[in-house]
């Protein structure tokens, strides 16, 4: 019904009208625009905000003039200019005398601008090319850093003509959202182009008339075109916004700028400096829209606009209804030259032999911390070379995962159980050199609500891995650490701290836990990635694999399962290391005492209503989380068989997360036909229960369908506990003596018969003296040497190197 009256051209006039009305009454309330707290004089600040507004318009329609460029170099040596001209209009001069190729009193701008002004940093991430010009000097933080990385994919992607060689050969159907279209029917004759060019808010909901397709996406850089985060199903994303002769006005566009060029980069260009100047010497138009400006940009790319269908477009519409098709808003007419631009256009469709204007509706139819040089800012201004700074001498090993480490609360396994059993078993010093540990803080809220742009439609494990990176590359302590001139080298337990410090440009290892990709974690707990997520952590990998200084694995099988479950050519880069890092058990088990725990283990066989144990009875223990690699469903055909063949009383107890709840409740639901007692405990247990249930269990049992190398299955080696696993991945590599009893679907009679006939107490022995051999807490000391001492050795040879180069760029 809404979509119904928007359609009645009488409801859409009286819309028009009713919006000018209360731009009217709110100009007339309000009075002239708000200007800061404490102006003693309101008319000189809106006299500099003028000067401005006019000096920006100045850079973007004409480019460095001279009037401007004297300007520029005139106010710069002006010490009150530098106190009453608004902050931002600096940066249009500094962009303007880079432009003109006057790098020393850009520099010396840019330098004094910093200096001067509070919150430089930020403002300066809004005019893309001053961003570039500011990193490249050695003006860096965050904020330049990802504007200047933004500005490189978009400077390629314009040099590089991506627009026209997308459209090259093809027809185009350009689709405006004027309403000329309603009532028309014409939306499969659109979508039959074999590119569809859309703009700003376009809807859904009018297929038929406006078809469903697009191929490229143009967007303004006004505050009224709402985000699209998901970009993957379009070829292009075109900025109307000249990006390297403009300052972004909206605080979101920067963040929504490095999100897309590093997500999509391939995807994301915008109509460039040459396009705008060429339109507007041909045409005279002052202001033309997005649309008079596409069909410019596709006449000079493709030649003509033979292949070229024009709908819904109000300037060739001969119409004065200039709204929105799906809204009955708009201010074309009041910001353009309806009629003026309406007659340019057709002169583009004109017949290339006749000259007769034709008629273009409905035919066939892109650091390290803040810091600025120590230098004082020069009053003159002096060149300063791009001379890089010597190699840091002093190295800090920096070890790091993004995830809570909490043994109270049954937090001690994967990547922060890890990083504490390093800990325990490197202490804080390797070397001569200190060694730093971070775990997840308290702030992942605020980062959250920080990176909303960034990490808009990624489910958790995805945004965990930017929120890591943005908490690695915030830390003050590592920021004061690079301050005072020291290295940070990091070994990294998981994707996002990681990314972090490949973002602060600092060397590090990846010690890669997860069961496979990410990609195949999610699948693993039922979640099905959407194209979005699967584009954005796939290039995140990549990067940060090909990027590392080696990528280490706790088992070589938990390599060979990444390697298989990555999408196509992502390792293609990365330094994958040809030996493992083999773990160990949890930081909070070393020197641990079994006696502790005998009080817990009366306490749990009462809370779970465990039956009485006996000399006819076998109990098994699985721990992992209920989701498809961990393989906790294939469990119950093994031990209904071994009831049944034995005869013995066989008590099974599963405790992990319920993380794919279907595949939970569907065990529970079996659990009343089971032959054999089970309690499945579908969350996790502190870490002091886990192990009274582990000390009462017979066997341990984890039948895998993908496996790195559990924590908890060498937890049962050193409690001397009889080993049953599948054969995947890390598993078999913890099989040195004849230790584990493999175990497949096609193999249950055969295991069966082996626990019939196997003293459990004597095959539990033999897990111990492996553990003690191969994997305890020396060991795992020894490998994390090993790998410190190959990272260390490597640092000191580059000697004079500044900084990690070669990267590649997501």
């Amino acid at each position: 019904m809404k979509n119904t009256l928007k359609k009645i051209p009488l409801v859409r006039t009286l819309a028009r009208r009713l919006r000018s009305l209360r731009r009217r009454l709110t100009a007339r309330r309000t009075g002239r625009a708000t200007l800061p707290r404490g102006t003693a004089d309101r008319s000189v600040d809106r006299a500099w905000g003028d000067d401005y507004a006019l000096t920006r318009v100045e850079w973007r329609d004409q480019g460095p003039t001279p009037a401007l460029l004297a300007r520029a170099r005139s106010l710069s040596r002006n010490t009150v200019a530098w106190d009453i001209l608004p902050a931002r209009i600096w940066l249009v001069f500094c962009a303007a005398l880079l432009e003109a190729g006057d790098r020393e009193t850009a520099e010396r701008v840019l330098r004094t601008w910093v200096a001067k002004k509070p919150n430089a940093f930020e403002a300066l991430a809004t005019c893309l090319p001053v961003a570039r010009f500011a990193r490249d000097i050695g003006v860096r933080s965050g904020p330049v850093e990802r504007a200047a990385a933004a500005a490189d994919v978009l400077a390629a992607n314009r040099d590089a003509d991506i627009f026209g060689a997308y459209v090259a050969g093809k027809t185009i159907a350009v689709v405006g959202n004027g309403p000329g279209n309603l009532h028309s029917g014409l939306g499969a004759t659109i979508d039959a182009h074999d590119i569809v060019i859309r703009f700003n808010n376009f809807p859904k909901g009018y297929e038929a008339d406006y078809g469903s397709r697009t191929d490229i996406w143009v967007r303004g850089a006004h505050r009224e075109v709402a985000d699209r985060y998901v970009i993957e199903h379009f070829g292009l994303v075109v900025w109307e916004m000249d990006l390297f002769r403009n300052l972004l006005e909206v605080p979101s566009h920067g963040d929504i700028l490095s999100r897309d060029t590093r997500f999509s980069p391939d995807r994301v260009t915008h109509i460039d400096t040459a396009t705008k100047l060429s339109l507007w010497e041909s045409s005279g138009l002052l202001l033309p829209t997005s649309g008079a400006q596409i069909l410019w940009m596709l006449k000079e790319r493709l030649g003509s606009l033979q292949n070229v269908d024009v709908y819904g477009f109000s300037t060739l519409d001969d119409t004065d209804d200039y709204g929105h098709f799906f809204d009955g808003l708009g201010d074309m007419q009041r910001r353009h030259d309806v009629s003026g631009e309406g007659a340019f256009l057709r002169t583009l469709f004109a017949d290339p032999v006749t000259g007769s204007a034709g008629d273009p509706l409905h035919r066939w139819e892109r650091s390290a911390r803040e810091q600025v040089a120590a230098a004082d800012v020069a009053s003159e201004g002096g060149a300063h070379s791009d001379v890089a700074a010597p190699a840091p001498a002093r190295v800090t090993i920096v070890g790091s995962a993004y995830r809570e480490y909490d043994p109270a609360a049954g937090k001690t396994g994967g990547p922060g159980g890890v990083l504490a059993t390093q800990r325990v078993a490197l202490g804080d010093e390797y070397r001569g050199h200190p060694i730093e540990y971070r775990f997840q803080g308290t702030d992942k809220a605020e980062l959250r609500e920080r990176l909303g742009v960034q990490i808009a439609g990624l489910s958790g494990k995805i945004a965990d891995i930017i929120i890591g990176a943005e908490h690695i590359r915030t830390d003050p302590g590592i920021l004061r650490m690079i301050d005072d001139g020291r290295t940070p080298l990091f070994v990294c337990h998981e994707l996002g701290s990681a990314y972090g410090a490949y973002l602060l440009g600092a060397p590090y290892v990846l010690v890669y836990h997860q069961q496979g990709s990410t990609l195949q974690e999610m699948r693993s707990i039922g979640r099905t990635p959407t194209p979005h997520e699967t584009n954005v952590v796939t290039r995140l990998e990549r990067l940060i694999c090909d990027n590392a200084q080696k990528v280490f694995f706790p088992s070589l099988g938990a390599r060979d399962t990444y390697r298989a479950t990555s999408r196509d050519g992502l390792d293609g880069h990365a330094n994958f290391a040809d030996w493992a890092l083999y773990n160990t058990v949890s930081a909070v088990d070393h020197d641990d005492d079994a006696s502790d725990r005998r009080h817990l283990i009366a306490s749990l066989r009462r809370e779970l209503r465990l039956p009485a144990k006996d000399e006819q009875t076998d109990v098994f223990l699985s721990v992992g989380d209920f989701n498809h690699d961990k393989g906790l469903d294939r469990v119950p055909a093994l031990l209904e068989r071994h009831a049944a063949l034995s005869g013995r009383r066989v008590v099974w107890i599963a405790v992990g997360a319920a993380s794919d709840k279907e595949r939970f409740a569907e065990l529970e639901a079996q659990s009343k036909h089971w032959n054999f007692t089970a309690r499945l405990i579908g969350e996790r247990m502190t870490h002091d229960r886990l192990l009274a249930l582990l000390d009462d269990a017979d066997y341990y049992v984890m039948l895998h369908r993908n496996s790195i190398f559990d924590l908890a299955t060498l937890e049962a080696m050193r409690a001397g506990k009889a080993l049953i696993l599948s054969p995947v991945g890390g598993n078999t590599e913890v099989d040195l003596d004849g230790n584990v009893l493999f175990v497949t679907e096609e193999t249950i009679d055969d295991a069966c018969r082996v626990l019939e006939t196997r003293d459990p107490v004597e095959w539990g022995q033999r897990n111990r003296r492996v553990f003690e051999d191969e994997f305890s807490l020396e060991r795992f000391a020894g490998r994390y040497r090993r790998m410190l001492d190959e990272q260390l050795d490597a640092l000191a040879a580059e000697d004079a190197a500044p900084a990690v180069a070669g990267r590649s760029v997501a």
